[in-house]
């Protein structure tokens, strides 16, 4: 007797419109995943593609990349290739390497490659939501055919970037800007994509984020909060100049972790380009990990639970982690006029809008920032509480 089967491109489009707001939250979730593989660095741009010198029609147009230097192993291959599963779920400190949050990058393409080093040996695959062995016919089983020339290609993108300096491991997004001829009709009919929106064809419709003079300090304000990024570089675009923002802790600092019983951080996040500073920040941070009410309540069996992938890529169920933690960070920078903003976040800031609370003050020019952290539950876009 058949068994169910899941229509991906339906999963897709309703966690990417339930879930995951497009624009800032796509890089943010990157950066999140960066910092879970303990990535010291990420940088990102926009490419205007290979043309005529690659064969697939993915490489040939527009796309943006973000690349990291975390650590790659053959279960976050086997993670970054799921849908709702994750390796991460049921530790403490983390919300998921290459879950659901990943998956944000179909706001802007129809299917997305990477290319990864893991110290020995270079690994290449293209993610193509919408191939079915069933269906021969279907216009999308086309992109399976990856050249190995196109994937060193996109390993030349990693090396110009690190300068030929070479890296102990990376994982590079390459993620081709959805356009009209990717998604063509069908007998006649509009097949439909993923999300109606084409920057491949209109910049504007989803990347204007990346041109707005707000975004160093969106980034600068969430470096503070990780535990092991230390810089994010924009390498630019056409329409917009890059910048290259470093977390430098003052002495006797330390990063947060989420599991020292009281710690302390100190320090700034800079332009290193202007040589200005962006953001000066103070973050406490207050644990009390294995405590007894949580020990207690995690044992009951109504405490929500996650299926997760285990090391040899078996399914397994286990309860969501949350500990007897919290931080806060009071952060100020220079801006145009006196402000004040008031946060919640779940190891990253949740959702701005009706989780944020700002007020304007005085005649003074710097604005303020004020993040509450805790390990609440939160959905899994993070857009409430």
């Amino acid at each position: 007797m058949p068994g169910f089967r899941s229509d991906h491109i339906n999963l897709i489009a309703t966690n990417l419109r339930d879930r995951y707001k497009t624009g800032f939250p796509i890089l943010k979730e990157l950066i999140q995943n960066a910092d879970d593989a303990k990535a010291r660095s990420l940088a990102f741009g926009y490419h205007s593609g290979f043309g005529a010198q690659s064969q697939h029609p993915l490489l040939q147009g527009p796309a943006l990349w973000v690349l990291n230097d975390g650590e790659f192993s053959e279960t976050d291959k086997r993670a970054i290739q799921s849908f709702g599963l994750n390796n991460k779920a049921g530790e403490s400190g983390s919300i998921g390497k290459f879950g659901l949050g990943m998956k944000s990058v179909f706001h802007l393409c129809e299917a997305f490659f990477y290319v990864a080093f893991d110290g020995h040996a270079k690994h290449g695959m293209l993610l193509n939501p919408w191939f079915d062995p069933q269906e021969e016919d279907l216009f999308q089983n086309r992109w399976e055919q990856v050249a190995a020339e196109d994937f060193d290609r996109l390993h030349t993108i990693v090396g110009e970037q690190h300068q030929g300096q070479p890296a102990n491991s990376y994982l590079m997004l390459w993620i081709p800007l959805r356009m009209r001829q990717h998604v063509p009709p069908r007998n006649g009919n509009s097949y439909g994509a993923i999300i109606e929106k084409f920057p491949g064809d209109d910049a504007s419709q989803e990347l204007s984020f990346l041109h707005e003079p707000s975004l160093p300090g969106r980034i600068a304000s969430i470096l503070p909060l990780l535990k092991s990024l230390e810089s994010v570089e924009f390498a630019g675009n056409q329409n917009a100049d890059g910048f290259k923002l470093k977390l430098a802790l003052d002495a006797d600092s330390r990063r947060v972790d989420h599991k020292s019983r009281a710690m302390k951080a100190t320090g700034i996040v800079q332009e290193t380009r202007s040589r200005g500073e962006q953001l000066r920040f103070y973050v406490r941070q207050v644990a009390q990990p294995a405590s007894a009410p949580f020990q207690q309540l995690q044992r009951l069996d109504t405490w929500p639970k996650t299926m997760r992938q285990n090391a040899s890529g078996a399914r397994e169920q286990v309860s969501d982690t949350s500990e007897a933690e919290g931080a806060v960070m009071i952060a100020h920078a220079d801006g145009d006029v006196a402000h004040l903003q008031l946060r919640w976040a779940v190891f990253l800031p949740t959702e701005e809008g009706t989780q944020t609370y700002e007020a304007s003050f005085g005649s003074g020019k710097r604005r303020y920032q004020i993040v509450l952290h805790g390990q609440f539950f939160v959905d899994a876009g993070r857009r409430g509480r």
